[in-house]
Parts: structure tokens; sequence; C-alpha cells
């Protein structure tokens, strides 16, 4: 028999974390997500996941908006008015990938990026050409600032091996 926890949760004194932003000479706020916004995010993703018949993911959809859209729904004016998808759109996209980065972070945003999840889906298949395992531990060896994508990429196929 399983035990229940008991631990109380006081949310009272959880203030909303809140990080400073400076852009163009204009002050903003990036907040955590609010429940609302994680959930419509979470909907963006899986409405471009295309699925077969047998419930596998097959294809993915414009991948490219849901940084901007997720930062649109954290980014603020100090006046409280979000800022629009076209803003965010219109920043250098470190700057962008950098609040984006950010915003998943102080929101609690795991980061099921569906590359990783499609290939560790692949590589669990019986008929996988190569193991998880040996993709791994290949991509680990290459060194060089021009495979920093790919041996990301490496630890988060270990991260899921966790799971």
């Amino acid at each position: 028999m399983s035990q229940i926890d008991s631990t109380e949760f006081d949310f009272d004194s959880m203030e909303t974390i809140e990080v400073p932003v400076k852009f163009k000479g204009m002050d903003y706020v990036l907040r955590e997500a609010t429940s609302g916004a994680a959930k419509d995010f979470a909907n963006a993703r899986i409405a471009r996941v295309k699925m077969s018949s047998t419930g596998e993911a097959t294809s993915y959809g414009s991948l490219g908006d849901l940084e901007p859209l997720l930062v649109s729904m954290c980014l603020f004016e100090l006046n409280g008015k979000p800022v629009t998808v076209k803003f965010v759109e219109s920043m250098p996209y470190r700057i962008q990938k950098t609040l984006y980065d950010k915003a998943k972070d102080i929101s609690g945003m795991d980061d099921d990026d569906p590359l990783v999840v499609s290939l560790d889906l692949a590589l669990s298949r019986e008929d996988a050409p190569i193991t998880k395992e040996n993709l791994i531990s290949w991509l680990t060896t290459l060194d060089g600032p021009q495979y920093k994508s790919l041996t990301k990429l490496a630890k988060a196929l270990v991260a899921t091996s966790k799971n």
C-alpha cells in the first residue's frame, strides 16, 4: 500500500517570477507563464504534430513560430501590456532564443523537443538500424563548435533514457 503525502502546500508567499528586460532602450518584464499561457503553448505545440493512424508522430508542422509565441505570452511592457508575436519576431534571434529559454526555465516547462522525442521513439523500435546507446556514444565523440547541436541532442537522448 502506498503512503499518502500529507505535505501542506502554501502558495500565499509565492510571488510570480519576473525578470527585468531591456531592449532598444525600453524596459520590459519577462514573467513566468500563467497556467493559461502554458496550456495555450502546449496546445500550439501538439497542434503541429501530424499523427499516423497508429498514433505515431509522422511529421511536424511549423515549429519555428512556437518560440516567439511563448515569449509573447511572457514578455510585458511595464504598464502590463503583453508584447505581440510580431514584436518578438522583429528581435534578433539570439535575443528571442535567450528570452524563450528563460521563459521556459522560470515557468518550469520541460523541454520535450519534438526531434528528441521522435528520435527516441525511432531508436526504440526493434527494426532500428542503430541502438540509442551506440548513437549517443558516437555523438559524444564529436568535438568542436560545428557539432554543438549534435552534442546537445546526445545529452537530451541520455535524459530520455533516465526517464
